[in-house]
């Protein structure tokens, strides 16, 4: 059976998984952060996925090197660059 071209376009479109930049993803989630916030490793995380994680830990969860405290502090820069993205991703071409 022949696919129709709709068909064909949505199982072309389907298969591919939309690279997006690394910096944008959480390295906890590997999902494109809202709410990105710094922690004391200097990394930037999702601020859910990082607060659920420093309720049982207080290491790192990229370098498991303890943190010398709990603190997590916005990424605004981030948060902005990673908004103006996600505007032009949605566009379409």
């Amino acid at each position: 059976g022949s696919m129709s071209a709709k068909e064909a376009l949505e199982n072309f479109y389907g298969d591919q998984e939309v690279e997006h930049p690394a910096d944008f993803l959480c390295p906890i989630s590997m999902e494109v952060m809202k709410d990105p916030v710094i922690a004391m490793d200097g990394h930037s995380y999702e601020r859910q996925n990082i607060e659920r994680w420093l309720e049982d830990h207080n290491t790192s969860p990229l370098t498991n090197q303890k943190l010398s405290n709990k603190m997590v502090v916005p990424n605004h820069r981030l948060k902005a660059i990673i908004s103006n993205y996600l505007e032009k991703a949605r566009q379409p071409v």
